[in-house]
């Protein structure tokens, strides 16, 4: 199995203990992946941008995260 250079630096900030922001869209945010967003939620060096619901009508597990908070997120992390 072969890292992308994503996952290397993920791995990397994960060994020096630095902060991760997560900025996540998802069609199963609320389905079968639920339970390992939640786990990283729960991790201190991951920190995910502010989500909200997609098209709960027509995608009910469907998240969004709001890509315009993504430089606020990090500004407060890394401040």
């Amino acid at each position: 199995m072969t890292d992308t250079s994503v996952t290397m630096a993920a791995k990397c900030l994960l060994r020096n203990d630095k902060p991760i922001v997560i900025a996540l869209a998802t069609n199963d945010a609320l389905g079968a992946t639920f339970e390992n967003i939640a786990a990283l939620r729960n991790r201190k060096c991951f920190t995910f941008v502010p989500m909200s619901p997609d098209d709960p009508e027509k995608k009910p597990n469907s998240m969004i995260c709001d890509f315009t908070s993504v430089k606020e997120t990090a500004d407060t992390v890394f401040a």
